[in-house]
């Protein structure tokens, strides 16, 4: 079934949107509902933004998010930050990048297709070219669109509440972890040896950050299984200091390698699927 044209998985509609705003000095603003708590979405999601539009990740900023200005984006969960709040970027940028394509053409008087790339307009007959910043000035001067909202919703799937079967997600995202544990079974102690993260997620948008999760989503999840207990008695907490609930330290982690097996997901912004919870969980 659908809803304002938003199709119901197995957790309800999934749908993200933002706002793009092309400034007279040729940078982007993006305002959108997706949150950075420290796994890399703001770079990720500016970078959509650099390839679409052609500009460079320092000419790119992503406002803080306001419920006055933010449109609804939907929640920063179930390692949906890149494919939906990228895809929503991409639909915005498409339908800016037309408006600065025109206007380009028209000022380089071009016969040709007109590329944008590096903070400039360049025609690809001719080899001449345009700073995007005079592009953008120039928009606003004729009065024209120089901004954008940008709207993705998830493809259709199928679900049966009652039997639990059907197609939950448009897309999964897959891995292979595997933990090298010494076992001390006198004592009980256990030692992490090593780790090994392989994950499939997609064309990495960036590959630095990507492996950050890797490392930090295992960290998370060796901290539930080993050391980490949250203890209540008669509903009230009794370990509420960091030195009684232990999230494990730099020094309580093996080395972890990540490995990155890039596809392409058709559905998402340049190949692009998620990362975060396919580390967390196996862990």
């Amino acid at each position: 079934c659908s809803c304002r044209g938003v199709f119901l998985g197995a957790e309800g509609a999934d749908y993200s949107s933002c706002y793009l705003t092309l400034e007279e000095d040729g940078t982007v603003s993006i305002s959108i509902g997706i949150t950075d708590m420290g796994q890399g979405a703001r770079t990720a999601l500016a970078q959509v933004a650099c390839e679409v539009l052609g500009v460079t990740l320092d000419k790119v900023r992503i406002l803080e998010i306001n419920t006055s200005r933010t449109p609804d984006t939907g929640p920063t969960v179930a390692s949906r930050g890149t494919i939906m709040g990228g895809n929503a970027i991409k639909n915005a940028g498409e339908k800016l990048k037309k408006v600065m394509v025109e206007v380009a053409k028209d000022m380089l008087s071009s016969k040709g297709e007109i590329q944008l790339e590096n903070n400039f307009a360049i025609d690809s007959s001719s080899s001449k070219r345009i700073p995007i910043s005079q592009v953008a000035a120039e928009i606003i001067k004729r009065k024209l669109q120089f901004n954008a909202a940008g709207y993705y919703a998830a493809p259709k799937t199928s679900w049966d509440e009652e039997r639990g079967q059907g197609l939950a997600y448009f897309t999964f995202v897959y891995g292979a972890n595997i933990a090298e544990v010494e076992v001390d079974t006198e004592t009980g102690r256990v030692k992490l040896l090593n780790y090994v993260s392989a994950c499939d997620l997609g064309k990495a948008i960036n590959p630095t950050t990507a492996e950050g999760q890797i490392e930090g989503g295992t960290s998370i999840g060796i901290g539930y299984t080993l050391t980490e207990k949250y203890e209540t008695v008669n509903g009230e907490v009794v370990n509420r200091r960091f030195s009684e609930y232990k999230i494990p330290t730099g020094l309580d982690l093996p080395p972890i390698k990540s490995i990155l097996v890039e596809t392409n997901e058709p559905r998402g912004p340049f190949g692009a699927k998620g990362v975060g919870e396919i580390v967390n969980v196996p862990t």
